[in-house]
């Protein structure tokens, strides 16, 4: 009886084990997703000089969803802080930073993209849904 219940708890202890190695491999790949997408958003708004507007822009960053695989985000913007707007895509947040005055500007955009926690456990455990990933472009001189 007492190898018995040496074999159980061992057995538990191992599949506890794997469902926190998987949930952590989930979610440094949900990470990475949402990552890459930042960068090739920051890269297509350098590109096109902060013209979000532009037909290449939004080829660019809808492309760029489809290879990673990447979603729309869920969540208000406004709750990242004051001027945050999403994008027309769905897809990110940003906010658009203007130095100085006259023209041309210098201009930065800050970038929010999100990772969508889907994996209950771990949402249990870390008591988390979602993680956000920010960066911001390098100075742009904007045409007023």
């Amino acid at each position: 009886m007492k190898e018995a219940y040496g074999g159980i708890f061992n057995l538990m202890f191992i599949i506890i084990f794997l469902v926190i190695v998987i949930g952590v491999l989930g979610m440094t790949f949900s990470y990475t997703k949402a990552f890459r997408m930042k960068n090739a958003i920051l890269a297509a708004i350098e590109e096109n000089e902060g013209n979000m507007k532009t037909s290449s822009f939004k080829k660019q960053v809808l492309n760029a969803a489809q290879i990673y695989g990447y979603n729309k985000i869920h969540t208000n913007c406004s709750t990242y802080g004051a001027g945050f707007e999403k994008a027309d895509s769905g897809l990110f947040c940003f906010k658009k930073v203007a130095y100085g005055a006259g023209c041309p500007r210098k201009t930065t955009y800050i970038v929010i993209t999100e990772v969508d926690i889907d994996f209950p456990i771990m949402e249990d455990i870390t008591g988390l849904r979602m993680f956000k990933v920010s960066g911001e472009t390098k100075e742009i001189n904007v045409k007023c």
